[in-house]
């Protein structure tokens, strides 16, 4: 189910596994907080997330572009959907935010889907080969 709302949220918290945290491109990681934050004060079960990427380092899907968007854009807005370039600095951050947040799903659109490959490769590596 995906949900963005403190109302629509806290409804998907009642009935929902797992929830979709729908996002706008340019949201920063404390509104990802506040939204992880409303569902858990609303049910007693342990809800996992799933989060959109917008960008990893300087690559952004086209739709984002006619949009108006640019990379330099989101970073300096601090969007928590723009992974950083280095694979290594984005595992380590998707590490983090599983372990905070519960976010252990993404959707990866198409055109981040070679930049993302060494991003995964690390996450499902042992931490000693990273």
């Amino acid at each position: 189910m995906a949900a963005s709302g403190p109302r629509m949220l806290a409804a998907a918290a009642e009935i929902a596994d797992r929830i979709l945290l729908a996002t706008q491109p340019a949201s920063t990681e404390t509104e990802l907080a506040e939204m992880v934050r409303i569902v858990r004060e609303n049910t007693d079960r342990d809800i996992r997330f799933t989060h959109q990427l917008v960008g990893i380092g300087d690559h952004l899907p086209f739709w984002l572009g006619k949009q108006g968007l640019t990379a330099d854009g989101l970073r300096d807005a601090g969007a928590a959907a723009l992974l950083p370039e280095d694979p290594t600095a984005a595992a380590d951050l998707l590490e983090y935010r599983r372990e905070k947040y519960g976010i252990d799903e993404l959707v990866v659109p198409d055109e981040l889907a070679a930049a993302f490959a060494p991003v995964l490769d690390r996450c499902t590596s042992p931490v000693a080969d990273r």
